[in-house]
């Protein structure tokens, strides 16, 4: 998927929580390189409960410098669209809630793999949506992964209980 340069891309949790299970958590800061990548302070709170993210996210933030720490919201209308979708009627969750009403209100792009929840907002809210295959698809396309990388990555994530609806890169290019 073509980014324009000026759009930031906005990380929920679980994208994240993909790379840094993997262990290719310092692989995020090649993919987009020229598109700032950053991440909510909602979403840096959720992450605080897995091991060792903490020290990852802190050391991709302050001395790697290629994740950004948002703050959240910026306006009571993103405030009252967080409201909204974490309300007991849609049931989202707060990271994915924030990821969502960030973008809405500032034109950028969420990078999340529920499809399910957030893929059908950001279609009703014309909100670009770049998954965990879809960065993997980008490492591949620019030679920095091989199709043994990727579909490692991929292995690895399912094992570890992540959730991904392929079971390799060529079967996701495939289908693409």
């Amino acid at each position: 998927m073509e980014i324009s340069e000026e759009k930031l891309l906005v990380f929920d949790a679980d994208v994240l929580i993909h790379f840094i299970q993997s262990g290719c958590f310092s692989d995020l800061k090649r993919v987009y390189p020229k598109n700032k990548k950053i991440i909510l302070q909602k979403v840096y709170e959720e992450l605080q409960i897995l091991k060792n993210s903490k020290l990852m996210l802190d050391s991709a933030i302050y001395t790697f410098k290629f994740l950004h720490l948002a703050e959240f919201p910026l306006s009571n209308e993103m405030m009252k669209e967080f409201a909204h979708l974490t309300s007991p009627i849609m049931d989202m969750g707060k990271g994915e809630s924030a990821c969502m009403s960030y973008c809405k209100f500032t034109d950028n792009v969420v990078v999340s793999s529920n499809l399910k929840d957030v893929g059908n907002y950001c279609r009703m809210h014309q909100i670009p949506v770049i998954t965990t295959l879809d960065l993997v698809k980008w490492l591949y396309d620019h030679q920095i992964w091989s199709e043994y990388d990727c579909n490692t990555f991929i292995n690895v994530v399912i094992r570890k209980g992540g959730k991904l609806p392929f079971k390799s890169i060529n079967t996701f290019l495939k289908a693409n």
